[in-house]
């Protein structure tokens, strides 16, 4: 249990890339106040939002494994606003080898020596 909060903890403060695939508003629309115009380019920061996300733990930049416990151990990609972890990307494309690729990781973390 301590291991797979260790993992999930760590996949949060430590993302693949520092943005998301760069997408386009299909429509004008407002985001937090600002305006965006149809056809824009939307680049997510997800370093930012990784680290800004809506949950019940103040301390966002250090890594907490003990706050995961009592969350349910398999890997879930949340597509409210208020995701945790975003190691595996979200939606129609997210990997489908992501329960596989969070074994393997912990198996290595069990495993070394």
């Amino acid at each position: 249990m301590y291991l797979w909060c260790v993992v999930r903890e760590t996949f949060r403060m430590h993302p693949m890339g520092p943005f998301i695939i760069p997408h386009e508003s299909m429509r004008a629309t407002k985001v937090m106040g600002y305006g965006i115009p149809t056809k824009t380019p939307v680049f997510i920061n997800t370093h930012t939002l990784v680290r800004y996300t809506r949950n019940k733990f103040r301390s966002e930049w250090h890594l907490l494994p003990r706050k995961g416990e009592g969350e349910q151990q398999r890997v879930e990609i949340s597509h409210r606003l208020d995701f945790k972890i975003l190691p595996f990307s979200a939606g129609k494309r997210k990997c489908p080898g992501a329960p596989l690729g969070m074994v393997m990781v912990m198996v290595a973390l069990a495993t070394h020596q």
